[in-house]
């Protein structure tokens, strides 16, 4: 098995095949110098319109589809086994404030800021725990 899927697989809710794709799809994580890059990578953000001085954000970006599936599905069980992580209170923030599916999208993007930070200290997620989160 791959050095980051065994990283990876030590998150609550994300299992052997969840894990081998989501180390799979992203590939060596040195190539991405910021969590932005990947988070642009894996099309998580949103799109962003500026005139003059004026800024809309618009909906998310095209990415890498298979990536933002998996996490997307891996969030929902993390959200179950981790009641009161930072991820699951910032998804209950934003579900009441825009809804379920914008939630969802902000918790994949959390979780995959942990994974990129986990794969860059090659630390589990219990030692990315007790050091702190990013």
């Amino acid at each position: 098995m791959n050095q980051y899927a065994r990283i990876i697989e030590t998150i609550p809710g994300i299992g052997k095949y969840g894990s081998l794709a989501i180390a799979a799809e992203i590939g060596d994580v040195n190539r991405f110098p910021k969590e932005a890059n990947i988070f642009s990578y894996t099309g998580l953000v949103p799109r962003i319109y500026q005139s003059g001085s004026r800024e809309y954000k618009g909906h998310i970006t095209s990415g890498n589809k298979y990536l933002k599936y998996i996490l997307v599905e891996c969030v929902l069980v993390y959200l179950i086994r981790e009641p009161d992580s930072p991820i699951t209170e910032a998804y209950r923030r934003i579900k009441l404030r825009s809804g379920t599916n914008k939630a969802k999208i902000a918790a994949a993007r959390h979780l995959l800021r942990m994974i990129y930070y986990m794969l860059k200290r090659n630390q589990s997620y219990d030692s990315y725990e007790r050091r702190g989160r990013s």
